[in-house]
């Protein structure tokens, strides 16, 4: 089942080769990227709130009663995969509680199918963007696949908000 959501969720991305492979990043109306699990949605801001400039995010059940998935997530394409898998990648959502309905708290798990994942991280949010960081050293899978960067925006599932500006997913450089 999750792989059919998986599969179904990649048909709306667009697996193009990254321009830097070693940097993922997201914003404004490329959150747009940004797919829904069943028990999530994210929308754009309406225009008096900043149409274009983050996205909403929320969540209609818990993790517990929603099925096994990723929450809203990213795709990450095979380069990232080449490039992340065996380094050092600092993961980062610039996010809020929300200005209608605020969740006070939202979960992040970068997830590496087949082969590893950070486990859910929880965040308590405040009024204002911030960033909210992990690390996490993706191991290499033996098929080059997709990662995935999931955000679970109400941990409650009450439909509470949590606004995004960004997301980043950026191999550490190596220092010489």
């Amino acid at each position: 089942m999750i792989a059919g959501i998986v599969a179904y969720a990649l048909s709306f991305e667009v697996n193009e080769a990254p321009v830097n492979a070693d940097l993922y990043q997201r914003s404004g109306a490329a959150l747009e990227a940004l797919f829904p699990s069943p028990g999530t949605t994210v929308r754009p801001p309406s225009a008096e709130a900043g149409a274009g400039s983050y996205a909403v995010l929320t969540a209609h059940m818990t993790q517990e009663l929603a099925p096994p998935s990723a929450g809203v997530f990213a795709t990450l394409g095979p380069a990232y995969e080449k490039n992340f898998a065996g380094q050092v990648i600092d993961i980062t959502v610039r996010a809020r509680a929300g200005q209608v309905n605020p969740s006070p708290k939202m979960l992040v798990n970068y997830i590496t199918p087949g082969v590893g994942q950070t486990g859910w991280r929880a965040f308590d949010l405040g009024e204002d963007f911030t960033d909210y960081s992990l690390e996490f050293s993706p191991l290499k899978s033996p098929e080059v696949t997709n990662h995935y960067l999931g955000i679970w925006p109400d941990t409650e599932g009450q439909g509470r908000t949590v606004e995004v500006e960004s997301v980043t997913v950026e191999r550490r450089r190596q220092e010489p």
